[in-house]
């Protein structure tokens, strides 16, 4: 049952859009990722990460668990409640005596209670994929080395593990692509292909639109998700499309709206001074 504390839908994997593009290349990728400990998902803001998973899994039948997360999740025994009830989203009856140390009165130490999710995680008969959304929001040293530490260094054997985030982690990714237990997808990677832009434009917008608008831009947006898709978004407020994109030059409105809300403002205060002075 879940813990009155914890938010429910934080474990829905996000829907996916009617329009999604099929990626079977990436798809396969993270399929065969799957033998391995760890995939880590890293781009900045807008490169259709968390999309690529959830249609991955939605289109690649097989148990999963998700969860979103937020600065709450800094506090260690916090992920670790997120990540059994997570789990039994799936398996119902996991990990009773990692929730029994968390719910304790009793002080147990965080690498004790971690270690024990490891071992009931070991215990859970089917293989699985746990996801972590929004992996850049965590900046608790515990929560790498200790908990996420644990679940990479002692892998249990049904779990693969997804990282979604902004930015690399600091964890020892070094060590794990030299033993080839992590699979890496990134922002080249995500780009979308001016063949895939023209699918997503046109299944956007319910549009014909010409090989050469499409041919512009894909240049402007360089492959860029969110770029696309807010292309899709003014075009369909346009009477003429193609002789709106005669004159596309990429500096839409709602670009600028979204670098202001997603990327600028999840800058440290610092460095959100030093882009207004610059």
């Amino acid at each position: 049952m879940l813990s009155s504390t914890l938010i429910r839908t934080k474990l829905y994997r996000p829907p996916t859009t009617r329009d999604v593009v099929g990626r079977p290349e990436l798809y396969e990728s993270l399929e065969q990722g799957r033998g391995r400990s760890l995939t880590l998902i890293s781009a900045p803001a807008g490169y259709g990460k968390t999309t690529l998973v959830s249609h991955w899994l939605e289109s690649h039948p097989g148990p999963s668990a998700w969860v979103s997360l937020d600065e709450t999740e800094n506090d260690p025994r916090m992920l670790l409640s997120y990540v059994v009830a997570a789990v039994r989203t799936i398996f119902p009856e996991a990990c009773r005596e990692t929730q029994v140390q968390l719910e304790s009165h009793m002080s147990v130490p965080l690498a004790d209670t971690a270690a024990c999710l490891c071992n009931e995680l070991d215990d859970c008969e089917t293989d699985f994929v746990l996801v972590f959304d929004d992996y850049h929001r965590i900046h608790n040293p515990a929560v790498h080395d200790v908990v996420i530490g644990c679940l990479l260094e002692h892998k249990p054997r049904p779990l693969h593990l997804v990282l979604i985030s902004r930015t690399d982690p600091p964890l020892a990714l070094a060590t794990l692509r030299a033993h080839h237990m992590m699979n890496e997808v990134r922002s080249n990677d995500l780009e979308f292909t001016e063949r895939e832009s023209g699918i997503f434009l046109r299944q956007a917008t319910g549009r014909s639109i010409s090989d050469p608008a499409v041919a512009r831009v894909y240049r402007q947006v360089e492959g860029w998700a969110v770029g696309l898709r807010l292309t899709a978004l003014a075009l369909r407020h346009q009477q003429d499309p193609e002789a709106f994109l005669n004159g596309f030059g990429g500096d839409l409105q709602q670009v600028r709206g979204y670098l202001l809300d997603e990327v600028v403002s999840q800058q440290p205060p610092n460095v959100r001074d030093w882009m207004r002075r610059t």
